[in-house]
């Protein structure tokens, strides 16, 4: 699944880079001989060629570096102890979840959907796999692990921390999100 994807579009980095006049042009004519030097035409294809060999192997090492800063991070989203344990000082009633549908529907359902399950307009465009707000696995965490999230994002989930700047507001959002939960 992921792994593939990632391999698959690492190797497109590495022909789109490939097939870039700059790089192409460049990997050319890394040695320039000069008629008036005194280099055989073999050794100045044989220059090129090693030099062509020289460069895949860079253009390789550039792409790869590519792709392990520019893909999202798999696998499972740590938050720290303290912040697990941070307990939720917003009571779950209706104000503070139609504040959290209002915040929802502002900052998290283009991506997320309207039933948090991953599926919202903007999230195909997306790297990274969405989760699902309404899976026994996401309901399980803590409210501060929630809390977390929100404020600090991860690779392309962004941090609503300038923009949800109020600590109760994005508990409103927490206790909004636990409304998605499967029944």
């Amino acid at each position: 699944g992921e792994f593939f994807k990632k391999i698959k579009n690492y190797f497109e980095h590495i022909f789109v880079i490939s097939h870039n006049p700059l790089i192409r042009n460049w990997s050319d004519n890394l040695i320039m001989v000069k008629k008036d030097d005194n280099v055989s035409s073999i050794e100045s294809i044989t220059m090129k060629i090693s030099m062509k060999l020289f460069a895949v192997p860079l253009l390789g090492a550039i792409a790869l570096g590519l792709v392990a800063f520019t893909y999202p991070a798999t696998g499972e989203w740590k938050v720290p102890d303290t912040d697990q344990k941070v307990k939720n000082p917003v009571k779950a009633e209706k104000a503070s979840i139609d504040a959290g549908a209002a915040l929802y529907g502002k900052h998290c359902k283009s991506c997320h959907g309207k039933t948090g399950e991953g599926d919202g307009p903007k999230a195909s465009e997306l790297k990274t796999e969405l989760t699902d707000f309404s899976a026994a696995k996401f309901q399980g965490q803590s409210d501060g692990s929630m809390f977390y999230k929100i404020l600090k994002g991860r690779d392309e989930m962004p941090s609503f921390a300038k923009k949800i700047t109020e600590d109760n507001d994005v508990w409103n959002l927490v206790n909004y999100v636990r409304t998605l939960k499967k029944k």
